[in-house]
């Protein structure tokens, strides 16, 4: 398990593993060095109702988070695609997504959904149910 989480795992201190243990619900919370994360999403607000709306400029970020290729792509067929596919991503290791602003609030409990899963642990608001699920259905 903990191999999934580490590129080198012969590079990691008993410390490390300790620590990475200990936290291993909330590590794509955790800043990108900390948390071992080998991939980034950036989410992007969609404008209005024209999903391409403003495509001619770079739109500004809205969040940036630090995330593993191995818990999303073992809960989602949409990351599962996207990191075993051919694709400039591959590269960057960073993938861009267009999303309502309101999905793009939810995200955080979204992943926290993908990552307690084997948990069982699931907390939301019921403000978040419409997002959540729409996220869901996004990402299979």
């Amino acid at each position: 398990p903990l191999q999934a989480f580490v590129e080198n795992p012969s590079e990691v201190t008993n410390v490390d593993v300790k620590k990475l243990e200990d936290h291993r619900i909330f590590l794509w919370r955790q800043d990108k060095e900390t948390s071992l994360s080998d991939w980034t999403i950036e989410l992007i607000p969609i404008n209005g109702d024209d999903p391409a709306a403003g495509d001619c400029q770079k739109p500004d970020v809205e969040r940036i988070f630090y995330i593993h290729r191995c818990i999303l792509a073992n809960s989602s067929t949409y990351f599962r695609s996207l990191f075993n596919g051919q694709t400039v991503e591959q590269n960057t290791k960073t993938s861009t997504i267009r999303l309502h602003p309101r999905a793009i609030e939810a995200f955080p409990v979204f992943l926290d959904c993908i990552y307690n899963h084997e948990h069982g642990r699931m907390s939301y608001c019921r403000e978040d149910a419409v997002a959540l699920r729409h996220l869901a259905m996004y990402f299979g």
